[in-house]
């Protein structure tokens, strides 16, 4: 298409003001949308790290934080605005669950931050859900009204009462609703918008609450078809936005992953801004219906914890898209905050304090290693402990080895996705608490109180192997969640070998200071594997979390004598009355660190310590 130059473009809108049928009516004019949103915050309301963060300053080092993220939709915004154009601005769900300031504001502090930043509508992810259906009903009732509209159009309904959740669905406008299917927006140009939400198959399906979301694709695009249906029939409106909790994977510059094969599947969205993955998507990709290949839907994903704001500046021709470039936005340190912003964020530290970490025994209390501060240092260290993808990680060795600790098990297993989720990082040569919450941040537990507790039951070697078999040297391969580590037990895998016939060795009673080897249990090179009795109980503890999972290879936990235990609220790990949390064991091993300085074995460049000790690929690490 031949270039319009700038000036041709004044002349015509000049014209068109004048005489507007004679330039084919307001439907047919082009217009300007830029559309900004955020995907997979978690709480990340603060910078990185929580504790170096001041968004009153430039150059802390510290990456996003919520009064810039304020700062940048200003600014982009007067600037859209002085060209011409609009703004809408959105969450593509998980806004909450990763940091302590989830806890903040009688736990509403995320939602009060999407109000306080003006964004048009958010959808659900799986993580609304960590809380459980009673825990985004608490979150919603403390909220400040009106709040952001909530979006998801595939709650089942019959699921949504059973769990007690009905009662906040419904449309847009009718008394005490507060999520609902989709709503419609008419700009000041005249552009009608629908904008809908959906949880996507592999969200719903890690969610706390799998059952209200639909189980499979074909499913999940009938909905979709429905809603756009509806708001382009009924709603008559001009545009569709799909707020889509899905997934973008990207390989290469070629999108792919569940938003991309929703997209192919549904015609009729004009963009679907994308969450789940967490996925880094530089530009927007042009994805055809196949039903109306002549239609495409633009799809972009922004990455994760507010490191980014996702932006895509659209012009509309007949209210299609006629082009759409796209870019990630860095919320970085060169930011200056928005000072009414920065003034709430500094409230947040405060009511954590009362909230949650208030709820702990504080020191001098017998026991007690917490002040009770957001920011106490908990241990010192020369060296950051990072988190790394689809393979073993010191994160996962320090956190197993707390939870080995706290419960007295033999083998602790933790996730690498679905109990780990970040970097250990210090501040000022320390690890704050806040900041060591962020490594393991999720869930809640049976008192109510932030953070997945740890269980400790008993599994058969037989079963370990076959988990095992599932989850590290199979799924975790690909999907960090099901990627399992260790302290107790050490493993070796082969990636190369044919699916469940990867595990190769198996030791346990490794000594927690890592002083010696353990005793070989499974050898796959023997002509008996096992070489103890493979109906020997072996005592486990992992994560409430995971352990809900075991359904899903059909295995259940065992109590000490082998019986099925089908309430996980009976094996929670105790400390007295409380429930030992993952981040509170964390917490505390490091603040037990000998000498006040975190061990080298827990430091990656450790030749005698590699990261993947305790669970090695022997296709990437051979012997």
């Amino acid at each position: 298409m031949k270039k319009i130059r700038g000036w041709q473009v004044t002349v015509v809108a000049a014209i068109c003001a004048l005489a507007l049928s004679a330039c084919g009516g307001g439907k047919d004019k082009e217009r300007r949308l830029t559309l900004l949103w955020t995907n997979d915050t978690h709480s990340q309301l603060l910078g990185t790290p929580n504790c170096a963060y001041d968004s009153s300053r430039t150059g802390d080092g510290t990456v996003g934080g919520i009064a810039r993220l304020a700062a940048l939709i200003s600014q982009i915004k007067g600037e859209v605005s002085a060209a011409g154009g609009e703004t809408m601005v959105f969450s593509a769900g998980d806004f909450t669950m990763g940091t302590m300031t989830v806890a903040a504001e009688q736990t509403a502090a995320d939602l009060n931050a999407l109000k306080r930043l003006g964004f048009d509508a958010a959808a659900l992810g799986n993580h609304e859900f960590d809380w459980g259906v009673q825990g985004l009903v608490g979150m919603i009732a403390h909220a400040e009204q009106p709040m952001v509209p909530l979006l998801c159009a595939n709650i089942k309904s019959e699921q949504a009462a059973a769990q007690g959740i009905a009662a906040l669905i419904g449309k847009e406008g009718e008394n005490d609703k507060r999520i609902f299917p989709y709503i419609v927006r008419t700009l000041p140009s005249g552009l009608k918008v629908g904008v809908f939400g959906l949880v996507g198959v592999e969200a719903g399906s890690v969610s706390n609450t799998p059952t209200l979301f639909d189980g499979n694709l074909i499913d999940l695009a009938a909905k979709g078809r429905a809603t756009v249906e509806a708001l382009r029939e009924q709603e008559k409106v001009d545009f569709v936005i799909l707020l889509g909790h899905l997934g973008v994977v990207m390989d290469g510059d070629q999108a792919g992953g569940e938003s991309v094969e929703f997209a192919k599947k549904v015609c009729g969205i004009d963009v679907l801004l994308s969450g789940h993955n967490h996925t880094y998507q530089a530009a927007p990709a042009q994805i055809p219906c196949e039903a109306d290949p002549q239609w495409s839907t633009v799809v972009m994903e922004a990455g994760r914890y507010l490191e980014n704001l996702g932006r895509i500046d659209l012009v509309l021709s007949g209210n299609r898209v006629k082009s759409a470039t796209g870019q990630l936005v860095p919320v970085a340190d060169t930011v200056a905050g928005d000072s009414a912003v920065s003034t709430w964020e500094k409230t947040l530290a405060q009511s954590v304090e009362s909230s949650l970490i208030g709820k702990f025994p504080k020191v001098p209390e017998a026991g007690a290693f917490l002040t009770g501060e957001f920011c106490q240092t908990l241990a010192q260290a020369s060296f950051d402990v990072p988190r790394h993808s689809h393979e073993g990680n010191n994160v996962q060795n320090l956190v197993s080895d707390a939870v080995r600790e706290s419960c007295g098990c033999e083998m602790a297993a933790i996730s690498n996705g679905g109990d780990v989720r970040g970097d250990l990082q210090r501040v000022n040569g320390g690890f704050p608490l806040a900041d060591v919450f962020r490594a393991v941040p999720l869930g809640i537990g049976w008192d109510n109180l932030a953070g997945y507790p740890a269980v400790k039951f008993y599994l058969t070697l037989q079963e370990i192997v076959l988990v095992l078999e599932a989850t590290t040297a199979d799924k975790g391969l690909s999907n960090d969640d099901y990627f399992m580590c260790f302290s107790g037990f050490t493993v070796y895998f082969d990636s190369r070998e044919a699916s469940y016939a990867r595990v190769q060795k198996v030791w346990r009673n490794v000594p927690l200071d890592e002083s010696g080897p353990g005793e070989l249990i499974f050898d796959r090179s023997q002509a008996s594997p096992f070489l103890i009795p493979k109906e020997t109980l072996i005592s486990v503890c992992t994560s409430s979390y995971i352990a809900q999972f075991l359904k899903s290879f059909n295995l259940n936990p065992r109590d000490q004598n082998g019986a099925t235990v089908s309430d996980l609220a009976t094996l929670v790990c105790q400390e007295g009355t409380r429930e030992v949390k993952l981040w509170y064991a964390l917490a505390r091993k490091l603040s037990q660190s000998p000498g006040g300085q975190l061990e080298n074995r827990y430091r990656d460049d450790e030749a005698a310590f590699p990261a993947w000790r305790r669970c090695r690929n022997l296709a990437d690490h051979p012997l």
